[in-house]
Formats: structure tokens, sequence, C-alpha cells
């Protein structure tokens, strides 16, 4: 109710309104200085958050993108990759949904050959996957690294990104919107590498 209050007064301080024989009323445009109109918008924004309806301010942003190909891998190098480390809450675990997606996108681009054998294997390719507890008030983030390595350890690629996404105190019929899910920022992340990073390890800009 306070915020439907807030709205009323400022179109009336917006639109202006006088008086014709006393019954009715009729709105009349008025001329704002800029000192005297634009403090307005801001107690408007700062008391109903009428930018939320317009502006989804909730939406996965990336706030960090770093890609380092110290090396151009050979063509058709054979690949090993590990399963993705998750770390969420401070627990560590294994994934292999995100190592097999990787394996898929190698493969379906041409990059390299991908084998289950580590001896085979040229190079090593290490995903680390570091996301926040699932919120729906704050911020929601996840962090992914990607790694490639010759089996003594000696890296010949780097890549890694930041995804955030922030709850909203939306406008007065939506009282909150949440934080885009953990999980959705984590496939963006991937996304964004492979679409910028992880070509590069490979002599292809994007």
């Amino acid at each position: 109710m306070k915020r439907l209050i807030t709205i009323i007064t400022l179109l009336a301080l917006v639109s202006g309104c006088n008086s014709v024989g006393g019954a009715v009323a009729v709105i009349n445009p008025l001329n704002f200085t800029t000192t005297g109109f634009y403090p307005l918008l801001i107690i408007g924004e700062l008391e109903t958050n009428l930018s939320s309806l317009v502006i989804d301010k909730t939406k996965a942003t990336v706030t960090d993108f770093n890609v380092n190909p110290f090396e151009i891998l050979p063509e058709k190098s054979l690949i090993y990759v590990m399963p993705a480390v998750i770390t969420r809450s401070y627990e560590k675990s294994y994934d292999n949904y995100y190592s097999s997606l990787i394996s898929r996108y190698l493969l379906m681009n041409n990059f390299a050959q991908v084998t289950n054998d580590l001896e085979k294997a040229d190079f090593v390719l290490m995903a680390s996957i570091d996301e926040s507890p699932e919120r729906r008030t704050g911020t929601n983030y996840s962090v992914i690294s990607l790694s490639i390595m010759e089996k003594d350890e000696r890296a010949v690629f780097y890549s890694n990104v930041v995804v955030k996404s922030k709850s909203d105190k939306n406008f007065y019929y939506h009282p909150s919107k949440a934080a885009r899910p953990v999980k959705e920022l984590t496939l963006l992340g991937f996304e964004e590498l492979f679409q910028a990073g992880l070509p590069q390890a490979f002599g292809v800009a994007r």
C-alpha cells in the first residue's frame, strides 16, 4: 500500500492537476528543470523499483573472463578429459556430466581426439567448478576454470569465467524476484568458454 501511495503521489507531481469548475480535474503537463525532475525519478526508483518492470535485473552476467593459450595444440591431439571437480559449500565432488559435455564439444568441432586411456593421451584437460550455495535472495555465482596440461603437468592452456545473478527487490505486484539457479549459471559459463575460450587452445579465435 505504501508503494501504491508513492506511485500516485509521483504521478500527481509529474503530471500536475488543475481544478475545473470545482468538480472535474484535468491534467496539464508541467515543465521541470533538470534539478527538479531527476530527483523525483530517483525517489520513484528507490521507493517503487519501477525499472524492474522493463529490465530483468536478475539476468546472468559474465563478470570476469580470462583466456591464456600458452601453446597451440597440434591437430588431432589425443586428449584425456578428467571428471570435473565441483566445489559446493566447501565440499568437493567429481562429475562426469560436464566432462562428457567437454568431450562432445571437442569431437563435434574436430578440435581433438578424445581418449579414455590416460597413458595414450598427449594432453590432459581438467575442469574446476566453484558454485555458490543456492539462494533465492542475494547473489548466486559460478566460477569455471579449464586447464590443459601435458602429462608432466606443464600447462599449455588456461581459461576461466565468472557468472553471477543477483535477486531483485521487484515492483509493487512482485515483491521479489529470485536470482537465477546456480546450475543455469554454470551452463552459461561453459557456453562462454566454448565460444570464446577453449577454441583458442587450437588456434581458433572467435
